[in-house]
């Protein structure tokens, strides 16, 4: 379904009626995750978490969001999914970024082993404290098309998250987020405070219905009983800093 993108202006269906999306032409290599059970370090960056199904199957459904524009990638993860299916939808550059430097170069080979047509797919890691600092931006580039997968799940996210965007994010452009709802992620709260504050910043938050929920079944990490929202963020053409 994509319904419930209509009020973001990305859509035309009926509620009630499954779409069959487009398949993306991709194999991904992904960690194991018994592998990744039995490592010290974190397995966050290194899994494929629902919300980036949810996100590829989002911009596969509507290439019009982010046909002829550059698109960055916040918090990639290691399968560079979201980051291909914007190549695949007709983007001219795509960038994928994490701070994992372990996922990045996941992400990395899946991009190579996944060339897409004319779009330029590349991924680097990137600090959202620090973004001019990362290797794989032009000095003061900014993007189109900013997108993000489940990437508010502690309470120091938000604001870091808006403060990327800001510095990333070209005046009049758009950032989609596609994230579990508060109900089972820290951070979701004040994300939506900020927002409602922002000077510069418009939101508008759809929940993903059920219809589109079961193309989820997929993965082992989707709890039926899970909610999902997507954050449509647009940044206004002109606008004092803002103040987070």
């Amino acid at each position: 379904t994509r319904e419930f993108l209509a009020p973001l202006v990305l859509n035309k269906a009926d509620a009630n009626e499954v779409v069959a999306l487009p398949e993306l032409p991709v194999a991904v290599h992904v960690p194991d995750p018994r592998a990744l059970a039995a490592r010290p370090m974190s397995p966050v960056p290194l899994t494929l978490w629902p919300c980036a199904i949810l996100l590829t199957e989002m911009l596969l459904s509507v290439p019009e969001v982010v046909r002829g524009r550059k698109v960055l990638e916040l918090g990639c993860g290691c399968h560079a999914l979201v980051t291909l299916a914007a190549g695949h939808a007709g983007a001219t550059r795509a960038l994928a970024t994490d701070l994992a430097v372990e996922a990045v170069e996941l992400t990395a080979a899946n991009l190579r082993a996944n060339p897409s047509g004319t779009a330029k797919m590349s991924a680097a890691v990137l600090d959202w404290a620090f973004p001019d600092e990362c290797d794989g931006l032009a000095p003061g580039e900014r993007f189109d098309v900013i997108v993000g997968a489940d990437v508010i799940h502690t309470n120091d996210m938000p604001r870091l998250l808006l403060s990327a965007i800001d510095r990333l994010l070209l005046p009049g452009g758009v950032a989609l987020i596609a994230n579990m709802s508060a109900r089972s992620r820290y951070g979701i709260e004040e994300f939506k405070r900020l927002l409602a504050e922002s000077p510069i910043f418009s939101a508008t938050t759809a929940a993903v219905p059920a219809p589109l929920l079961e193309r989820l079944s997929v993965s082992n990490l989707h709890d039926p009983g899970a909610e999902y929202e997507l954050h449509r963020i647009t940044r206004a053409p002109e606008g004092p800093a803002p103040r987070l």
